[in-house]
C-alpha cells in the first residue's frame, strides 16, 4: 500500500473531539465515520520576519514581526519601509540614506538579509 500524504501527517486532536477535526500546522482534517479524511482548510503557515531598523549602534527591534510569504517579500517590505522613512525624514530636512539600514531576521532570530537605505534609491 502506497502511503498518502495524510499518513505522513502528525495529527493532534483539537479541543472538541466530537467534531472529528484534527489540527496540523498546514491544514485541518476531518475524519468521517468511514475513516476517510477530508481536507477542510488548507493553510500554508507563513514564516515570520522581523525588520529591525538600525543606525550605528542603535537598533529599533521589531518585536512583533510580520508574517510574509518568503524572504523576497520581506526584502520588498524592508525597501518600502526604508523609502517611507527617508521621504518623511527629507520633509524634516534630514538625510537617512547614508547611515541607516534594516536587518531582516527570521523567526529564529537569525540575520537573513540587510537592506541599506542608500541601496533603495534608484538613480
Amino acid at each position: 500500500m502506497m502511503p498518502t500524504s495524510a499518513d505522513n501527517l502528525q495529527l493532534r486532536p483539537c479541543r472538541n473531539r466530537k467534531t472529528g477535526v484534527f489540527q496540523h500546522p498546514f491544514c485541518e482534517l476531518r475524519v468521517a465515520t468511514t475513516g476517510d479524511m477530508q481536507l477542510l482548510r488548507p493553510e500554508k503557515i507563513m514564516p515570520k520576519y522581523h525588520l529591525n531598523i538600525c543606525c550605528g549602534d542603535n537598533v529599533i527591534v521589531d518585536l512583533e514581526g510580520s508574517e510574509l510569504e518568503n524572504l523576497e517579500k520581506a526584502q520588498s517590505e524592508a525597501v518600502a519601509d526604508a523609502r517611507d522613512m527617508m521621504s518623511r525624514a527629507i520633509l524634516d530636512g534630514r538625510d537617512l540614506s547614508s547611515n541607516h539600514w534594516i536587518e531582516i531576521m527570521d523567526e529564529h532570530g537569525q540575520l537573513v538579509a540587510t537592506v541599506h537605505f542608500a541601496d533603495t534609491i534608484e538613480t
